[in-house]
Formats: structure tokens, C-alpha cells, sequence
């Protein structure tokens, strides 16, 4: 069995590591490689995964980009790992970590690919487009591949580059679950609930669903006025968690306190979108795929979200859910979800709802991803799986 190193460059769990997590969850089911984890950074998804596999490290200092002698602590380390651990080739996500790790990997002739998961911009893609060393580039999304595209500055080699559909994990859901979550939060089953889930940041756009809420329930109060939301998410960053206070405020402000409420990110998600009526995800920039309105969609929630970014992969207006312009001025794009809303509410939606779960179940199934993966990585390394 040949080892692949996987770069992880947080300790907690967002999309690329949740990515990344289901990946090697498929390596282990299918018994070909073996995946060795090198964290840069302490924190509850490294903790949940070091107690659950034998093969997870922490780098044992900091590593920061302003600190060149971190650079040269970190060359040495990883020149000594991957030869101790005998890696055939290494899994990076993040620019940052690409320039980081790309010098022990030179030294060590250890191919590697590069997975441009997004979202993209900035100095640091610009400045790991300069070494393209990476033997294949991963997207996740034909977005996210026209984005580093525009970024680049140098062209890319086409045959070295592929697109990977997400994993998005088929959730174990329950009816009987469904009901004791609604009695939670509402006070009849009548009520509508609706979920808006993901990081806690400005670019995610909460406000609009907040704003949205109250202004129907101005317009048509007998329709709206017992709807509740529930923004789900953790703030990792200070300025995230001083946008998710700007949240609060707002919701103070507004005198909604009755009918939205925050949670904390939690393992029982699923369930939640589940027993939700609809999900909604306004980001207020265009995001490489947006994870969750998978997950929404196997939750056989009905969605409406951004018509920006990858997420038009998979979210088809009208035929897998509804989309409006959630990047548009703030009071266009609170109107816009107004209007999608207003839309959802008078039809049936349950061919929808399974259009959406079927394509899901189709296009981003874990089994067929990891295996297209391992047959990447046996074309780039030429071991034999046997």
C-alpha cells in the first residue's frame, strides 16, 4: 500500500477539509492508499480525526507567512516526514500552502497535486501560479477552474488540469427526528422554518435572509408572521465573529428576536436541514460550489440560493430549487430573495425537491469521485495498486 500525504491547513472543518475528510474516508473503504495527515494547525476537526485514524500529525510549532524562519524549520520538518513516512505523493489545497511545502518537495522529488478548491484571488494565487510544479490541478467546479484562469500569471497546461465534482455524504435521516426538531422550534407543525447554514462571514450574506423575513412579514403578516429562521454556523476569524455581533444587532434592531435565533455549527445538520422547509444561501460573492446546498438537497430541503458562482451547477432556477442574484446591490438582492420566496411558498415543490436529491445522488457520489481520484493519482505516480 503506497502513502499519500495530505496537507491540512486548519484544524477545524470547512469546505476543503470536509472535502478532504470524505476522501479519505473512501482511501480507507477502498484499501489502496494509504493517507497520512500533516495538520499546520491545532483545532476540533484535527482532534475529531486523530482519535478516529492512526495516521494524523501536527506540525509541533508555528508556522506563519511573515516568519521566514518558520519557512526553514518547516523545510527540514517535511524533508524528514516525507521521507520517513516513505510518500509517494502529497495533496495540497490553499496557495499559501503550496509555497509553503513546494521546496521540501522539490528536494524530495515528491510529486503533488495542487486541489484549487477556491475561493480565488488575491497576492497568494497569483504568486503559486509563478511555480507550477504540481504534477495536476483539482477544481472543484468549472467556476473555480475559469477563476484561477483569470488569476494565473502564467498559462496553464491544460492536460494537467481536471475537474472534481465535491463529495457530498448521504446523510442518515430520520422522520421520526424530523418532527421532534419542528416541535423544538415551533410552536405548531404549521409554521414554516426556514435554515440559512455555513461559516460565520460578511461575505456570507445573512442579512439578506434577515431583511428578507422582516419585510414580508410587514407585507403579509398573516402569511409570514409565524415563519422562523435559524442561522447555523460558527465564527472562527475576530472579524468573523464580530460580523455574526453585527447579526445580533440587526435582529435586535429589528425586533425579531421571536422569530430568528443563531446555533452554533453542529454534527446534526442534516437533521436540521431535514426538518426545515426551506434552505437559503445568500453569499454576497460568488463562491466556488457551496457545499451545503448539497447537503441541503439530500436533506430533501427545497433550496433557493445565489444564481452566482458554481453553485449554477448544481442549483437549476425552478427545476432543483430557485435562484436569485444574491450579489446584487444589498436592497435588489433583499427584493430578489423576497420574490423567490413569495414564489416557493405557492407551489408544490416535491419534484423539485427529488430532482434535486436524484441529481445529487448522481453526480456527487463519493464512491465514484475517490475512484476517479486514486486512478489520477495511479497515472501520476505509476505504483501499481496491487
Amino acid at each position: 500500500m503506497h502513502n499519500i500525504l495530505y496537507i491540512i491547513n486548519v484544524g477545524y472543518q470547512g469546505g476543503v477539509e470536509k472535502f478532504t475528510h470524505s476522501l479519505i474516508r473512501q482511501h480507507l473503504a477502498n484499501d489502496q492508499y494509504r493517507p497520512i495527515l500533516l495538520f499546520f494547525s491545532d483545532g476540533p476537526f484535527y482532534r475529531k480525526i486523530a482519535e478516529d485514524y492512526e495516521y494524523v500529525f501536527l506540525i509541533p510549532f508555528k508556522v506563519r507567512m511573515a516568519n521566514p524562519l518558520s519557512w526553514l524549520r518547516l523545510f527540514f520538518h517535511l524533508i524528514g516526514f516525507i521521507t520517513k513516512h516513505k510518500i509517494v505523493l502529497a495533496h495540497i489545497a490553499m496557495p499559501w500552502a503550496k509555497l509553503l511545502c513546494l521546496p521540501a518537495l522539490i528536494v524530495t522529488r515528491t510529486p503533488f497535486v495542487w486541489f484549487q478548491h477556491g475561493p480565488i484571488g488575491g497576492v497568494l494565487d497569483k504568486l503559486a501560479s509563478l511555480f507550477p510544479f504540481e504534477r495536476l490541478i483539482l477544481y472543484n467546479s468549472t467556476f473555480t477552474k475559469d477563476e484561477y484562469h483569470q488569476e494565473s500569471l502564467l498559462p496553464i497546461n491544460s492536460s494537467k488540469e481536471k475537474i472534481v465534482n465535491p463529495i457530498i455524504e448521504i446523510p442518515q435521516l430520520h422522520d421520526d427526528n424530523k418532527a421532534m426538531i419542528r416541535s423544538k422550534f415551533l410552536d405548531n407543525p404549521e409554521q414554516r422554518l426556514l435554515i440559512c447554514a455555513g461559516r460565520i462571514c460578511s461575505w456570507k450574506g445573512y442579512e439578506i435572509a434577515i431583511h428578507a423575513l422582516a419585510n414580508l412579514r410587514l407585507e403579509d403578516p398573516d402569511e409570514w408572521l409565524n415563519s422562523k429562521l435559524i442561522i447555523i454556523g460558527s465564527a472562527g476569524r475576530e472579524s468573523d465573529r464580530e460580523y455574526e455581533f453585527t447579526l445580533h444587532e440587526l435582529v435586535k434592531k429589528m425586533a425579531l428576536g421571536d422569530s430568528i435565533m443563531f446555533l452554533p455549527f453542529s454534527n446534526d445538520l442534516p437533521e436540521l436541514l431535514h426538518a426545515s422547509d426551506i434552505f437559503i444561501h445568500c453569499s454576497r460573492k460568488p463562491e466556488p460550489f457551496g457545499l451545503v446546498v448539497g447537503e441541503a438537497m439530500l436533506a430533501q430541503t427545497l433550496v433557493i440560493g445565489s444564481n452566482q458562482g458554481g453553485i449554477q451547477e448544481i442549483l437549476i432556477d425552478g427545476e432543483t430549487g430557485f435562484s436569485f442574484d444574491s450579489c446584487a446591490d444589498m436592497d435588489e438582492a433583499i427584493e430578489s430573495l423576497c420574490q423567490k420566496l413569495r414564489t416557493a411558498i405557492t407551489l408544490d415543490n416535491s419534484e423539485r425537491v427529488s430532482l434535486a436529491r436524484e441529481r445529487v445522488l448522481n453526480v456527487y457520489n463519493s464512491t465514484k469521485i475517490a475512484s476517479q481520484i486514486e486512478l489520477y493519482y495511479l497515472e501520476i505516480t505509476g505504483k501499481s495498486l496491487e
